[in-house]
């Protein structure tokens, strides 16, 4: 494009056919917030990724879709985690325990191979009541275990309950009500009224 200084309060002369004009302000055009929501949504496909973690905005979504979209995107980092155990964590494993076999076989005597689980970063939830009611049901009904639901959060249920113990220790020293244990709340007593009823109190 073709730039020609303007002088104020000058003429200006062009060559003919040509004709000055302003810059208009065409850029970004009314379509350019949808063009990049599609842009960010083709990207975030291929990771299972929800558009509202693309974008960084969940102004559009409510409880429902944001909980379903998240869904898909867990068991994709779950498969992901699988296969990083799969092919390099378990790799690195057995690559120790063949040397550790060497430097200490007693303690391989009994066990061929030593079980393990690997323990990731758990997923906060969006409504931690409803969690923790849910988590509860499942440890009552014996459909999962403490070292499931600790897994969950990233954490390990030995250390979980070593940390408890300490706690209810220090708690039973100072005297202080466990947590869970019944506490009676008396109701506060009502008004005492006199004898001749609160008709005999009007003034005549």
């Amino acid at each position: 494009m073709d730039v020609v200084e303007l002088t104020r309060n000058a003429g200006l002369t062009l060559p003919e056919g040509w004709q000055a004009n302003q810059l208009k302000a065409e850029h970004p055009t009314q379509t350019y917030d949808a063009f990049v929501d599609a842009k960010l949504s083709e990207a975030a496909r291929p990771l299972s990724m929800p558009f509202n973690v693309a974008k960084g905005n969940s102004s559009s979504y409510n409880y429902a879709s944001g909980r379903l979209d998240f869904q898909s995107y867990f068991k994709k980092i779950y498969a992901e985690r699988g296969e990083i155990e799969r092919l390099i964590l378990n790799r690195l494993l057995e690559v120790f325990e063949q040397i550790d076999r060497i430097a200490f076989p007693d303690d391989y005597k009994h066990e061929a191979e030593i079980l393990h689980s690997w323990m990731w970063d758990g997923f906060e939830h969006v409504d931690p009541v409803k969690e923790a009611s849910a988590q509860e049901k499942r440890l009552n009904n014996y459909t999962t275990t403490l070292a499931e639901e600790c897994a969950r959060d990233g954490k390990d249920y030995e250390s979980v309950l070593r940390q408890r113990k300490r706690e209810f220790d220090i708690m039973k020293r100072l005297k202080l009500p466990l947590p869970g244990a019944n506490t009676q709340q008396t109701a506060p007593a009502a008004p005492e009224e006199d004898e001749d009823g609160p008709e005999n109190n009007k003034e005549e």
